[in-house]
């Protein structure tokens, strides 16, 4: 029965140890814990995913997002655009639906463990509305922290899911006809996942 058992064993930490040595080629794998803490040579990376914010419109709103980032074992450097647009339509006093999107782009330097990543943001964006004409939109900043959850792929592609929250220290608003329909809420929030790949 012995017999019968090894070679399965051997079969499978030969695997095993493959799939290691693969993953740890990879551009996006964690320092070797024998290293003295140096940071290896950047590499480019491309990423795209979407996610779902809550905050910087009226209602829920569901976004895509596009990443170039330096990034090594341990640290990188990325700029983010991105676009979400509000699920739901706000209704003026004269009851005309408007429809709100932002549009911006981020600047998102990142530290890096084992599997997780802690990432300052930066976000400079502008919010418009569509259906009706009185209705304008101001500069929207945001300042804050993303957390995100890094799994490495076979070549050089990860799958990232993170969580985010900014603070916005300029609230915007959305007028018509004199009257504010909506004001930005000091606080939002934003998740989902992005695939990337690195070169």
């Amino acid at each position: 029965m012995l017999h019968a058992v090894w070679p399965r064993a051997i079969l499978a930490g030969l695997l095993l140890s493959l799939s290691l040595s693969f993953v740890s080629s990879s551009a996006f794998a964690a320092p070797p814990e024998d290293t003295d803490g140096a940071a290896d040579e950047p590499h480019l990376a491309l990423g795209a995913g979407s996610h779902v914010a809550f905050g910087p419109t009226p209602a829920i709103a569901l976004g895509a997002h596009v990443s170039a980032e330096l990034v090594t074992r341990v640290w990188s450097l990325g700029l983010e655009g991105r676009y979400d647009l509000s699920t739901s339509d706000v209704r003026t006093l004269q009851g005309q639906a408007v429809r709100t999107k932002l549009a911006g782009g981020s600047f998102v330097p990142c530290l890096r463990a084992r599997g997780l990543w802690a990432c300052g943001v930066v976000l400079a964006s502008r919010v418009t509305s569509d259906g009706a004409e009185a209705i304008n939109a101001r500069f929207f900043l945001g300042i804050g922290a993303r957390f995100e959850l890094h799994l490495a792929l076979p070549s050089d592609f990860a799958l990232r899911l993170c969580g985010e929250l900014l603070t916005h220290p300029f609230a915007y608003e959305l007028v018509a006809n004199g009257h504010r329909v909506f004001r930005s809420s000091i606080l939002s929030t934003m998740i989902g996942p992005s695939l990337v790949h690195a070169f």
